[in-house]
């Protein structure tokens, strides 16, 4: 565990890394004013961070009343967004396949599940090569994804290391799908989760479709509910999945002043604060 100076020492020397990088690349072409109306990212100086004992990193930034729990390091974000344009590619490639022919995927994955689960646990692994040099210390996330975090370290296993490293590096820098989770999951039943898991998490896709205000978003939350539907098939996953949800502490999970402030400039989803 690094002490409170060493911190310090590794913001300094990430903000030194960033200046010096920014002098040996090539500068930017300068958007026209087309773009910049296009642009809809706000830039904000930085102002400096805290590493508040057990409470990860507080990240100042001028003309913003609350800090950020995560430092958007250029990097990191590039990598995460990676790995987050593949998965959501297999998803929508995944429910194209099952709108053509359920039935023929069905079959189809009866017949070749063994071959099926292993291109899957194959590409997990390639997926968390992409964060070999990105990745965060576990007590430097959020509150929410240390919550993530510490469930996954329940039980070991090298692809939960991996389903861990994914799961917990895009919660932490995609705050746009971060908030409406922790929304949603202390909204949880844990005896229905217990009774029937597809059933109850289904209820909370079909809340999180609810409060979308894009019908794009709203659509893709559905397809995720097909997802779930479709463990039935696989129940030892579901069951995994069961058993994840009812030991996290869904206190840890609450949106508190920070978030909230921070989640009402996410147009996309309706909070009800």
């Amino acid at each position: 565990m690094k002490s409170q100076e060493e911190k310090v020492k590794s913001y300094e020397y990430i903000e030194n890394v960033a200046k010096l990088i920014s002098r040996i690349r090539q500068k930017p072409r300068e958007k026209t004013e087309e773009e910049l109306k296009d642009d809809p990212e706000e830039f904000y100086p930085l102002l400096g961070a805290d590493f508040p004992p057990g409470d990860g990193v507080k990240v100042y930034w001028q003309g913003i009343d609350y800090p950020t729990k995560t430092f958007p390091y250029k990097e990191t974000l590039e990598k995460v967004d990676d790995i987050k344009k593949v998965s959501m590619s297999m998803l929508k490639g995944s429910i194209e396949l099952l709108k053509k022919n359920i039935f023929f995927c069905l079959v189809f994955y009866l017949l070749y599940r063994k071959e099926i689960e292993k291109t899957f646990l194959s590409l997990f692994q390639e997926l968390s090569q992409i964060l070999r040099d990105v990745k965060n210390e576990p007590s430097m996330f959020c509150r929410t994804v240390r919550e993530l975090w510490r469930v996954f370290e329940l039980e070991q296993g090298e692809m939960r290391g991996k389903v861990r490293d994914l799961v917990c590096h895009i919660s932490e820098y995609d705050d746009a799908y971060r908030y409406p989770f922790q929304w949603v999951m202390v909204k949880l039943d844990k005896m229905a989760l217990a009774k029937s898991p597809a059933k109850e998490i289904g209820r909370l896709l079909d809340l999180l479709s609810a409060q979308e205000r894009s019908p794009v978003l709203k659509e893709k939350w559905q397809k995720v509910k097909k997802i779930v539907w479709l463990m039935r098939f696989k129940p030892a996953l579901l069951k995994e999945i069961q058993k994840f949800l009812i030991n996290l502490n869904l206190h840890e999970l609450e949106l508190d002043e920070i978030d909230k402030y921070h989640a009402k400039k996410k147009e996309h989803f309706i909070f009800d604060f």
